[in-house]
């Protein structure tokens, strides 16, 4: 983080929430997390950082003092009647659909009556496939280990590189060429097929029943989580209507809601306006509360930095969101 971000948060920390909140220029809060977990988990750990459980419930503490949980019909109906969303209310939301959603999140949350989304892509359910980023992260925790494999892996990547140039070659992987990561995995002995079914890092289709039978909604986060703007548009929108059909065919679910996969930053109006021909109810997004309500799409913020607190990011959120006014939208292409 920077030194100046640093700062501004820190600063907007010192301000009281109660004045804040009155001052706010938005009225629906959406943090989205991944996972919550006491323990690193060898598929995320060289990705990026999540909160333990004592963070995560400290953090939902905070909410439901000073914020009004929301369903997600509520905020479908003030979408779709052009109401305003009720002040200082919440949902919070979990991307790519972990095993933890079920074992360590959904009980906490039912314990203390909060709603939430759970996002999934189909092609990871029952654990029938390793996301492809999973596997790089896989990968480099093995050549951290044992260093004699950079010159295997540097060939399957086609470079002649150190330990240091190697991570970040493995962490360039992308979704046009994810077959390196296999194809390094077959070179260095990791078989992604015994990691699934030793740990089952993804929810399955009998959780997934379960997390519905709880009370809590399901959402569409594209087949197999590819990066939108390395497939052509037709492809993000079959990505997406797919993973959302999936789960009004196999469960019965009504409501059509949707999160792009990694960024929806360059996805383009035409393709959200041939997915919102198929009905979606809600799109979500992940560019920090700013306004899209014209493509019922809704934007997030990432929550689960260890680091920082709940508490310190939603007054910078408020802060920073009434700093720009009248900017603070999206505009498509």
């Amino acid at each position: 983080m920077s030194f100046i971000k640093s700062l501004f948060l820190s600063g907007c920390n010192l301000l009281p929430i109660g004045p804040l909140k009155k001052w706010s220029p938005v009225s629906l809060y959406l943090p989205y997390h991944h996972l919550v977990n006491n323990k690193p988990q060898p598929h995320i750990n060289q990705l990026y950082h999540f909160k333990n459980e004592k963070q995560f419930i400290q953090d939902l503490e905070y909410l439901l003092k000073h914020f009004n949980p929301i369903s997600v019909n509520e905020i479908i109906d003030c979408v779709k009647r052009n109401k305003p969303f009720p002040k200082n209310s919440f949902l919070i939301t979990f991307d790519d659909g972990f095993q933890e959603i079920r074992t360590v999140i959904a009980p906490i949350l039912e314990q203390k009556g909060v709603p939430a989304i759970f996002f999934i892509n189909p092609s990871f359910v029952d654990n029938k496939e390793l996301f492809y980023r999973l596997k790089v992260s896989l990968i480099i925790n093995n050549l951290i280990e044992n260093r004699e494999l950079t010159k295997t892996i540097s060939e399957v990547l086609g470079t002649h590189a150190g330990v240091k140039e190697v991570i970040h070659g493995l962490k360039n992987i992308h979704y046009q060429n994810k077959h390196k990561a296999d194809e390094i995995a077959e070179a260095i002995g990791i078989s992604f097929g015994e990691y699934l079914k030793k740990y089952k890092p993804f929810v399955t289709e009998k959780q997934l029943e379960e997390l519905i039978a709880m009370g809590f909604s399901i959402g569409g986060h594209s087949m197999d989580h590819p990066f939108y703007p390395s497939i052509s548009p037709e492809e993000q929108v079959k990505q997406t209507l797919n993973s959302v059909f999936y789960l009004s065919e196999r469960f019965g679910i009504k409501e059509k809601l949707f999160a792009f996969p990694h960024s929806d930053v360059q996805v383009k109006q035409k393709v959200i306006d041939d997915i919102l021909r198929h009905g979606i109810d809600l799109l979500f997004g992940i560019q920090n509360q700013k306004y899209e309500r014209n493509n019922r799409m809704l934007h997030r913020f990432n929550a689960e930095r260890p680091n920082i607190s709940l508490e310190k990011q939603l007054k910078a959120e408020i802060v920073f969101s009434k700093m720009m006014g009248e900017k603070y939208k999206v505009i498509r292409q």
